[in-house]
């Protein structure tokens, strides 16, 4: 679903959210370099996802019907 934003990586993911809800763009963690790990603060931003991907492939659903 974040494919019709552009948004292909964790990252572009946490940006779009922070988009589409402002209160959480001051949440987004910088950005990582190869050598370090995942900021814990990923996380949140990957259960966000996954609740605007359910939600986006419902309302495809219901539009099918």
């Amino acid at each position: 679903c974040f494919s019709e934003l552009s948004a292909k990586t964790k990252e572009e993911i946490a940006f779009s959210i922070a988009q589409y809800l402002p209160m959480f763009a001051e949440k987004i963690p910088r950005t990582r370099k190869l050598w370090m790990k995942e900021h814990s603060r990923m996380k949140f931003f990957d259960a966000i996802s996954l609740v605007f991907t359910f939600v986006y492939f419902e309302e495809m659903n219901r539009a099918t019907r």
